[in-house]
């Protein structure tokens, strides 16, 4: 992951993994929350989650691949 390439094809596959997983966990969400409050609130979360993870992993790609973190 340290390398040039690796990092360069691992950034696209975070982020592709990461909307995959969301929009899988949204229809989950959509088809069996009955209530359009929890439903909503849940669709958000989702959302919040999907994106602090992406951006954490993203971080985590950049660091290796620059070497900060050793």
């Amino acid at each position: 992951m340290g390398r040039g390439w690796n990092a360069a094809l691992l950034l696209p596959l975070i982020l592709v993994a990461a909307q995959h997983s969301y929009l899988g966990l949204g229809v989950i969400v959509q088809d069996y929350v009955d209530e359009a409050g929890m439903r909503i609130a849940l669709l958000l979360m989702i959302r919040f989650v999907h994106i602090l993870s992406a951006a954490g992993a993203l971080l985590a790609v950049f660091a290796v691949a620059f070497g900060l973190l050793g």
